[in-house]
Formats: C-alpha cells, structure tokens, sequence
C-alpha cells in the first residue's frame, strides 16, 4: 500500500481513538491474500477499531472483537456499495446498504 495512504490511515485511527481508553496495541497486519488491518489487536487478533484494505481500496472500517467484525463498521463491497451498521459475530444485524455514484469532472 502507497506510504502516503498508510499515514492517512494511521492519523484518522488515532485521531478517532484519542478519547478511547487504550487497552489493545496499534499495529498493521499484512495478510496473505493482500489485505492489511490497521488498528487495535489484543492477544494477537484484531481487537478494538481498525481499517481492513486491500491494495488501494478500503474494504471494511469499525470495530472488531476477538478477530472479527463487532460493532458499529462500514464496508464496501465490489459493487461499490456501502452497507453500514452493526456488526455481531462477524455478520450484519443492523444496517443500511447505499449505493455510491462518482462523478468525475475536469479541473482546469
């Protein structure tokens, strides 16, 4: 993943953890198949907030607990849809799915 990317990413993970008792470390994860986490782990495991990419793109955003997704979190899908909610034992409970349309225009 581009350094820059990963800066932009650490920043807003800290920023939106500054008024979260620290319980867990920070780390990036790197797996296999191309994705990386970025966030809290406890005892090895995602645990806490992070940031799920893969290559440039950003598949899931929220809370994790023991490995997997729990709590509030956002991801995208390859459709490009957004589905966000709630998140219990790693599957959707609560949410909404919107559907994202750029626009792209030039700058002159």
């Amino acid at each position: 993943m581009n350094r820059i990317i990963k800066v932009i990413l650490l920043s807003l993970l800290l920023a939106a953890c500054t008024n979260l008792p620290k319980v867990c470390d920070y780390t990036t994860i790197q797996q296999d198949d191309s994705y990386t986490y970025l966030g809290e782990i406890l005892h090895g495991r995602k645990h806490g907030y992070g940031i799920l990419t893969k290559g440039d793109s950003v598949v899931y955003v929220g809370f994790w607990e023991n490995g997997i997704r729990h709590g509030k979190g956002r991801i995208r899908d390859s459709r490009q849809r957004v589905i966000q909610g709630k998140f219990r034992g790693d599957t959707l409970f609560l949410g909404r799915t919107e559907k994202i349309l750029s626009v792209y225009t030039e700058v002159k």
